[in-house]
Order: C-alpha cells, then sequence, then structure tokens
C-alpha cells in the first residue's frame, strides 16, 4: 500500500520545437488539471544527456507532482489528452511514491532572481532581495506569465537593458505570455507592442501589462510576424525570442519595420546554428554586433545598417 503522504511525479520531455513558446498552454493544464488535483507549480528541469552521447542536445522537461492519492487513471488520461493537443513528440511519464522533499523541488525553482536591473519575484514572496534601482516583474509560479527562467528569456533581458533608451518604439515579435514586452515597458519604453499567433498567449500578456501598471504603454495583437505591414512601425527596437527559422525567414520583414540605425536582439537559435543567423541576419542589413551563448542557445544583437542591405 502507497502511503497517503506521498506525491506522484509527472515529467513531460518535450521535442525542440514545443520547448520554445508553452507558458500559456502550461498554465492552462495547470489550472484545470493540475491545481484541481493538489499539484504544485511546474518546474523546468535540464536533463542530463544519455550515455554514451553525453554532449547530446537533450530536450528540456517540465515536472509536476500531485499527491498520489488523486493520481488516478481518468486523471492520467486527461493530462495526456491535453498534452497531446499541442505537443508534436511528448514523452509523458509517471512515478509514483516520491516524499517531500522530492515534491518541494518547485518551491527551490521559484526563488528570486535577478538579471541585471530586473528582479523576477514570485507574487506572495515575503523576504524579496531588493535593490533600490530594481525593476520587478511579479510572476505566480505555475502562473500564465511563465517564469522568465529559460536561458533565451535571460538573455533577451539583459540584452533589452543594454540597447534600451528611455521613451523608445519596441516591437516584441512573438510575445508569448508578455515578460520581455512588460519588462521594456518597466524599464522607459514609451511605447511596445507584442505580437503572437497565440491568442491565450495574446490574452495572459495583457493581464501581465495590467498587474504591472504598464497596460496604457503596451498593446498586444493576435497575428503573425510577415502577416501584413504594422501600422506602428517604423520601431526603434525589435525582440524576436522565436524559433531561428522564423527568425531567418523573417529577417528582411525584421528589417524593413526598424526605424534607421535601430537596434534588434533575437533568440531562439541553437548555438550549433548562430553563424547561419548572422549571416542572414547581415544579408537584411540587420548587423550583429554581439552574440551570447547560454546553456546550448544563442542570441545576437546588433543595429540596422544605416544603409540597409
Amino acid at each position: 500500500m502507497i502511503p497517503d503522504d506521498t506525491y506522484t511525479e509527472a515529467r513531460l520531455t518535450l521535442s525542440a520545437a514545443d520547448a520554445g513558446e508553452t507558458d500559456a498552454r502550461l498554465a492552462s493544464l495547470h489550472a484545470d488539471l493540475v491545481a484541481p488535483a493538489g499539484g504544485t507549480p511546474w518546474v523546468w528541469i535540464e536533463q542530463p544527456a544519455p550515455a554514451p552521447s553525453p554532449r547530446a542536445i537533450v530536450s528540456p522537461a517540465l515536472c509536476f507532482w500531485v499527491p498520489t492519492r488523486n493520481d488516478t487513471a481518468a486523471w492520467r488520461d486527461a493530462v495526456a489528452e491535453a498534452v497531446a493537443a499541442w505537443s508534436e513528440a511528448p514523452d509523458l511519464r509517471f512515478t509514483v511514491g516520491l516524499r517531500p522533499p522530492d515534491a518541494d523541488a518547485w518551491r527551490h525553482a521559484h526563488r528570486p532572481f535577478r538579471v541585471g536591473r530586473v528582479a523576477i519575484v514570485p507574487t506572495g514572496d515575503r523576504h524579496p532581495s531588493r535593490r533600490p534601482d530594481d525593476i520587478a516583474l511579479h510572476l505566480q509560479p505555475g502562473g500564465a506569465f511563465g517564469t522568465g527562467r529559460h536561458a533565451t528569456t535571460r538573455a533577451c533581458l539583459r540584452a533589452l537593458q543594454r540597447r534600451l533608451a528611455p521613451g523608445q518604439r519596441v516591437l516584441d515579435a512573438g510575445c508569448g505570455s508578455g515578460i520581455l514586452a512588460v519588462a521594456a515597458a518597466r524599464l522607459g519604453a514609451g511605447a511596445v507592442l507584442g505580437i503572437d499567433i497565440e491568442e491565450v498567449s495574446v490574452e495572459v500578456a495583457r493581464d501581465l501589462a495590467l498587474s504591472h501598471d504598464v497596460a496604457d504603454r503596451c498593446t498586444f495583437r493576435h497575428e503573425a510576424l510577415g502577416d501584413h505591414a504594422l501600422p506602428e512601425a517604423p520601431f526603434d527596437g525589435v525582440l524576436a525570442n522565436i524559433e531561428d527559422d522564423v527568425i531567418r525567414a523573417q529577417a528582411p520583414h525584421l528589417a524593413a519595420l526598424l526605424a534607421p540605425g535601430g537596434w534588434f536582439v533575437v533568440s531562439g537559435c541553437r548555438s550549433e546554428r548562430r553563424d547561419e543567423l548572422v549571416a542572414t541576419l547581415a544579408a537584411s542589413g540587420l548587423i550583429a554586433d554581439r552574440v551570447d551563448a547560454s546553456f546550448r542557445w544563442a542570441t545576437c544583437a546588433g543595429r540596422l545598417a544605416p544603409d540597409g542591405v
């Protein structure tokens, strides 16, 4: 018999295509199925590469834990059905009989952290370590706004703080849950437009802006990059934390959206493909003057060439 105080771990390994922009969907999964079962917030976990290829690229996994007494066959079927609706190749596994502190791992993963001046503080944290000039983003663990911990998000936040000047107009292409867009507004952007192909992402991005008192400077729309000309263009800066094949395909459009001398920050590219991305950007007049690599991801930042291509 399994003791009543044990937990079941649900571990979902995602394909590279699914691992980038999933915060809003995960939040829906948590709200609909995990929280009602008494589950914990979800946590991203970097999995070790399997032998004999220690340098192999392994997709991240997300985990959450529910009391084993609520782990029923019907509940597992509902979770599997929800995941299959939006993941290309889900690998969902359940481990029964875990005890705290195993099931408390999410608490350690959701501690406050800082990226430059931006402090990511879980909602309800009673002892945030704050500096006088911190710009705080309050995110609910397991909530719709994600965690801000992904390597590409952190890299974009760093680059944003190096490039942004007060009052500038910024485009966040593929805004997801709105973390970068809201951070830009909190850091002094005069106006920010966020676009995304997921309607649910646009909704939660609006809520995030509203909760941080920057809704008057943030606009979010459900549309894809390149669908049509954006009336708000040109922009002083463009952020794009999306898949690198989309960035490469839309590089001419990104360049056309920028004001002369405007800056760009793009991420979501695997490190081994960064040279290809830099060359594609340059062919459209987007000259990268800095490329940072972190946890297998590359982030490129630079400016539009004075004479375009």
